[in-house]
């Protein structure tokens, strides 16, 4: 399936949501507003859950086809300093922005 939202533009993807909300919210008495908001939410909880297991999946086989022998102690440590590292690099380009 072709991705749907790579030719749409970040803002005014972002946008589109708060239009069509503002319009059910002229359109929906507050029952029906919660009605369908607890809809939507359970919607992208199930779309979240999917791609997660999906992710999960895809990276224990990644891991599996990589790397057939568990790590020793050094590789554990090497990796979880490479991860902090990332991290923190993150950290402060998000401070910096």
């Amino acid at each position: 399936m072709k991705n749907i939202t790579s030719n749409i533009n970040p803002t005014v993807f972002s946008w589109s949501a708060i239009v069509v909300g503002t319009i059910l919210c002229e359109e929906l008495n507050v029952l029906e507003q919660n009605a369908i908001g607890n809809w939507i939410i359970l919607l992208g909880d199930y779309l979240l859950t999917n791609a997660a297991q999906v992710a999960v999946i895809q990276s224990d086989n990644e891991n599996d086809n990589n790397n057939n022998q568990p790590l020793n102690d050094d590789e554990k440590m090497d990796a979880l300093q490479k991860a902090i590292k990332k991290i923190e690099d993150e950290i402060a380009n998000l401070k910096s922005s």
